[in-house]
């Protein structure tokens, strides 16, 4: 953030009597998890290879998932906002599993359908395989209207679920469930 910024920052804060860090979640130039990671001093861990980190969405002892952007890719049409699946170090000490995870989703690159979430790349980070993935756009089920509730759209959602995986051509549903 450069000097010009920080100033109009501080004196925004300064007017509306609240500190710097609640300016800088209100005005979403930053999230939590930017916030948090720059007052513990980790600075670094705001890149991640060439990504700059937006949020942690999801940690579990098989994968991390991230909400990154990446200035490789943006341009005047998209800021560049991917997921971002990063296999977990303890998966490493299995042979397999690195081998599988690049695999599975390789063979996912392939696929394209509207009802699917395209695999842009797969890639190495920090000597662990990742998978940059489409930033989808919409809302939670949580978040619907009522009328969305109606046994038809059910139905409707279903039938473009099922559309998805036929077109992903997975024999069975469980070959990415692992990851």
């Amino acid at each position: 953030m450069d000097a010009e910024t920080l100033a109009a920052l501080w004196s925004e804060a300064g007017r509306q009597r609240r500190t710097l860090r609640q300016v800088l979640l209100a005005s979403g130039a930053i999230t939590l998890y930017q916030l948090a990671l720059i007052e513990a001093g980790n600075v670094a861990g705001l890149m991640l290879g060439r990504f700059r980190v937006i949020d942690r969405l999801r940690a579990t002892p098989r994968e991390t998932l991230y909400r990154v952007q990446d200035p490789s890719r943006a341009d005047a049409r998209s800021p560049g906002v991917f997921l971002l699946r990063h296999l977990a170090e303890a998966e490493m000490d299995d042979p397999t599993h690195p081998d599988e995870f690049r695999q599975r989703f390789l063979a996912a690159l392939a696929a394209t359908h509207s009802n699917l979430a395209g695999v842009v790349e797969v890639l190495e980070l920090e000597g662990r395989p990742a998978v940059l993935i489409e930033w989808l756009t919409g809302l939670f089920s949580a978040d619907w209207p009522a009328h969305a509730s109606h046994p038809g759209g059910g139905v409707r959602l279903m039938t473009m679920a099922a559309e998805g995986i036929a077109a992903a051509g997975w024999s069975h549903t469980g070959d990415l469930a692992r990851y």
